[in-house]
C-alpha cells in the first residue's frame, strides 16, 4: 500500500517537471502540496499519513525483533544516549 501511494505521488512530481521542462503538453495534473486545489491537498496529505504510519509500524516491529533477539542479561537495562 505504501508503494503505491508513493508511486503516485512520485508519478504526480514527475510529470510537473516533465511538463516545466516542455517535454510533455500541459497536463493539468496538481503538484503535490502545492497545488490551489484543496480535494489535491487533502488526498495528498492522507497519502503521506498512510506511507508515514506504514514506516512507523515497521520500525516498531524491528525494534521489538532486535528486543528479542538481545541476551534476557542485557534485555532488561534501558539504553541511555552517550554525553
Amino acid at each position: 500500500m505504501a508503494a503505491g501511494l508513493s508511486f503516485s505521488l512520485i508519478i504526480q512530481a514527475m510529470v510537473n517537471m516533465l511538463v516545466a521542462v516542455g517535454l510533455v503538453p500541459i497536463t493539468g495534473q496538481p503538484l503535490p502540496l502545492l497545488s490551489m486545489g484543496g480535494t489535491s491537498y487533502i488526498f495528498t496529505c492522507i497519502s503521506i499519513g498512510v506511507i508515514l504510519s506504514v514506516s512507523r509500524q515497521d520500525h516498531m516491529e524491528s525494534e521489538k525483533q532486535k528486543s528479542a533477539a538481545e541476551p534476557a542479561a542485557f534485555g532488561n537495562r534501558k539504553r541511555t544516549a552517550l554525553a
